[in-house]
């Protein structure tokens, strides 16, 4: 089930509660960042929760490289994402597109 919160504490809190199958992460949160967010995530043992990390804003090569280091981030994109978000989605969850009607 889609769950959206609006800051990074009140996303550990979710986490906490609801131990989600993935999370898609906005660097961009207010209070604790995206990074800071991450790294939180992993010292409380959630390190297993695959991340998919989107952001509007410009950022260095070298810095997408740095976070798609993490143990949880399995990529970073761009918004808005690509057409082929879901498929990446599917592919992380395990699950299979609907069919076309």
């Amino acid at each position: 089930m889609l769950r959206q919160v609006s800051n990074g504490a009140a996303a550990l809190e979710k986490v906490k509660e609801q131990s989600p199958d993935l999370i898609i992460l906005d660097l961009m949160l207010p209070g604790i960042g995206g990074y800071e967010f991450l790294k939180e995530l992993q010292a409380r043992g959630c390190g297993d929760i695959p991340v998919v990390v989107l952001s509007a804003r410009s950022v260095e090569a070298k810095i997408i490289e740095m976070i798609k280091l993490e143990p949880n981030v399995k990529e970073f994109l761009g918004k808005p994402p690509k057409a082929s978000f879901g498929l990446l989605l599917h592919n992380l969850l395990k699950t299979r597109p609907p069919l076309p009607s």
